[in-house]
């Protein structure tokens, strides 16, 4: 199964794979040839597109951002999908698939209870002193 994401403000905050299953939907039930652009129980589960060619899998996951912690504290649509596709079996629930469109210089990605973000870690280490 090939794996790319977009950045939705309402996805889930853990993705979970298991075979052809994602978040509790069992995709092995699409036709060779089928393709399905979501619904509200997909979109809920963070699944947003599929397509299946022969035995191959295409699979469009979401993962959830929020508003930048640092300087412009741009909205959390200011984010943009890079369009690369991974094996599902690379697939690392800890790391963020979207970029960050307006980031400064020296920011870092960090997973938050409400999504991923961008900091800038000298920021938060001169907040902690």
């Amino acid at each position: 199964m090939q794996l790319t994401f977009v950045a939705k403000p309402t996805a889930p905050i853990t993705i979970n794979i298991d075979g052809t299953t994602v978040n509790g939907f069992d995709l092995s039930q699409f036709p060779v040839g089928a393709t399905f652009m979501g619904n509200d129980d997909t979109d809920a589960a963070g699944i947003h597109h599929v397509k299946r060619t022969d035995d191959k899998f295409f699979v469009t996951l979401a993962q959830r951002v929020s508003a930048y912690e640092c300087q412009p504290k741009n909205n959390s649509h200011d984010w943009e999908d890079t369009g690369d596709w991974i094996d599902a079996a690379d697939y690392d629930p800890d790391r963020c698939y979207i970029v960050a469109k307006s980031a400064p210089q020296g920011a870092e990605y960090v997973k938050r209870e409400n999504g991923w973000t961008v900091t800038l870690l000298e920021m938060e280490e001169e907040e902690l002193v």
